[in-house]
Order: C-alpha cells, then structure tokens, then sequence
C-alpha cells in the first residue's frame, strides 16, 4: 500500500481562498485528503499545514490565527509555523518610508519535510507528527 503524507502551504492556500472564495473560512483538510486519495490503495500518514504566525496583524487577527492553528490541531493536523521578517522600503517617486512583510521559513520547512518524508520510516514519521503538534500557543 502506498504511503501519503498531505503537504499544505497554508498561506498559498489561505490567499486563494480570500480571491476565490471569500466566504469559506475553514476547510476540513483531513476530510479533504481522505477523498483524494485511492483507500484501496493509500494510505494516509497524516495532514502537514505548513505557514508563518503574523505578528504583524492586530490582536483581533492574531487571536484569529492562533485559533485556527489549534483547530487544525485538533483536526490532527500538523501545524509548522515559519515566520515573518519586514524589510524596509522607499518609495522611489515619493520617499514614503513603509514595511514590507515577508514569510519566511515555509518553503524551505516544506522542502525540509518532503525529503524526510521520502526517506524515513512510517512510525518515524508518525513520531515527528505527534511531537511537533506541542508546538507552544501563540500569544493572544
């Protein structure tokens, strides 16, 4: 039987979502893995929802998000959590000074896990997928 790890870029997915479909907040990603996949002939190992925590957003959206990661946790869903960093910008025509933000650590904590997951033993996998679901909560 064939192996399945779900892989999801949460914030690839969260942006689609917010163009496409703006009025679904939450989609049951263990649910929808289990319909993708043949059950004959797969087996899913679990869901990885990879993302950044955004430290840049209100108390209101950062409550949101943290919310949202424990929900997915409960759904059994791994959570990895990158980060964002800013870097400084200057308009050229006007020098307005600003702060871009910008993720960081998602893909390559993505491309960290496929070549793990390629190489690793089932049970080891499910033991890093239990551990790191203790991911301490974020601020609220």
């Amino acid at each position: 039987m064939k192996r399945v790890m779900v892989i999801v870029d949460g914030l690839n997915l969260m942006h689609a979502l917010a163009q496409q479909k703006p009025h679904v907040e939450y989609i049951d990603l263990v649910n929808l893995s289990k319909r993708l996949i043949n059950p004959g002939l797969e087996q899913l190992l679990g869901v990885r929802y990879f993302t950044a925590v955004a430290t840049h957003i209100s108390d209101l959206g950062q409550q949101k998000q943290s919310q949202f990661f424990e929900t997915l946790r409960r759904a059994d869903v791994d959570v990895v959590l990158g980060q964002f960093s800013h870097q400084n910008q200057v308009c050229e025509s006007c020098g307005h000074r600003s702060k871009k933000h910008i993720e960081k650590q998602t893909d390559i904590n993505v491309a960290t896990a496929l070549i793990q997951g390629a190489f690793e033993s089932p049970s080891k996998q499910d033991f890093r997928r239990r551990k790191s679901n203790l991911y301490p909560q974020l601020p609220t």
